[in-house]
C-alpha cells in the first residue's frame, strides 16, 4: 500500500465537486428515450450514428422549447442568482489524450438547433484533436500539465471564484445553458449501467448506453444531475418528457440526418 499527492488535475476535479455540494442539491435521475426513428434513417444509410452528437442536438432543442431549464443557480458576491442563458449552446466536456496524458477539454457547441448533426461530430472531433500548446488552452493546459503546487491551486481558486462569482463574464465566451458528458463505451458488456453527471447548469447528462431491443427498437439510456436548489420538480419531468418527445418526434426526424 501506498499513498501520493493529488495530481493537479484530480485537486482541481475535488474541488469543483466539494463547491458543488456544498451549495447545490443535485438529484440524480435516468430516462429510456426511443431513437428508433433516428437510427433506422442512420441504418437506412449504411452509416454508424454519432449517437454523441444527435443527444447534444437533442438536448439544445428541448432547452429552447423549456427555456426555464436553460439556466445555472449561481451564489455570487451579490448574492443568489440564476443565469438565463439564451439560444441552444450545449456544453460538452471531451476528453482528450496527448502523448499519454489524458484530460477534459471544455467546449460548447454553439447553436445546435441551426447545426446538423454531422457538423456538431465534426466540432467535437476537431476540439478532441486540439494540441495542449494550442493558445486559446491556457486554463485546459495548466490543469492537464501544471504541478499540485500552492500557486497553480491559487491560481485556479482564484479563476473559479471570478467564473462564479461574476456571471457576467461568461459573455466573453459561448457558454451552454446545459450540458452533456458522454461515457459511452461500445466494448462495455455492463447491462443497465447508468452513470449521472453533475455540473454547474441546472441539467447536466451523462451519456451512458445504446440498447439495441427486440423488434429493432433503439434506446438512449441517459443519466442526469439536476439542481433542484432552485429549480422545482415539474420542470425536470417537464424537460424530460420534451426531450424525449423531440427524439421520437416524426417531423423533427430529418434533422438528424
Amino acid at each position: 500500500m501506498r499513498t501520493r499527492k493529488l495530481t493537479l488535475q484530480e485537486w482541481f476535479q475535488s474541488y469543483q465537486f466539494e463547491y458543488l455540494a456544498r451549495y447545490h442539491l443535485m438529484l440524480p435521475c435516468w430516462v429510456d428515450m426511443d431513437v428508433t426513428r433516428i437510427a433506422e434513417r442512420w441504418r437506412a444509410k449504411g452509416q454508424r450514428m454519432p449517437h454523441t452528437a444527435i443527444l447534444t442536438k437533442a438536448m439544445g432543442l428541448a432547452a429552447l422549447k423549456v427555456p426555464e431549464i436553460n439556466s445555472a443557480y449561481v451564489r455570487t458576491f451579490w448574492g443568489k442568482r440564476l443565469v438565463l442563458f439564451d439560444g441552444a449552446n450545449v456544453n460538452v466536456p471531451v476528453l482528450c489524450e496527448e502523448n499519454g496524458v489524458r484530460y477534459l477539454n471544455p467546449a460548447t457547441v454553439t447553436d445546435v438547433d441551426r447545426k446538423s448533426v454531422s457538423e456538431i461530430s465534426q466540432f467535437l472531433h476537431e476540439v478532441r484533436a486540439k494540441k495542449l500548446s494550442s493558445p486559446d488552452m491556457p486554463l485546459t493546459r495548466l490543469v492537464a500539465l501544471g504541478k499540485n503546487t500552492f500557486f497553480n491551486r491559487l491560481r485556479l481558486r482564484v479563476v473559479h471564484f471570478l467564473v462564479f462569482n461574476f456571471p457576467s463574464l461568461w459573455k466573453r465566451r459561448p457558454v451552454g445553458g446545459v450540458s452533456v458528458s458522454s461515457l459511452l463505451n461500445h466494448d462495455s458488456k455492463l447491462a443497465g449501467a447508468v452513470a449521472v453527471a453533475y455540473g454547474p447548469t441546472t441539467v447536466t447528462a451523462c451519456f451512458g448506453q445504446v440498447l439495441e431491443q427486440p423488434g429493432g427498437k433503439t434506446i438512449f439510456r441517459v443519466g442526469y444531475g439536476f439542481d433542484h436548489s432552485i429549480a422545482p420538480g415539474y420542470l425536470w419531468r417537464q424537460f424530460a418528457d420534451t426531450l424525449a418527445a423531440v427524439l421520437d418526434d416524426e417531423a423533427l426526424a430529418s434533422q438528424f440526418d
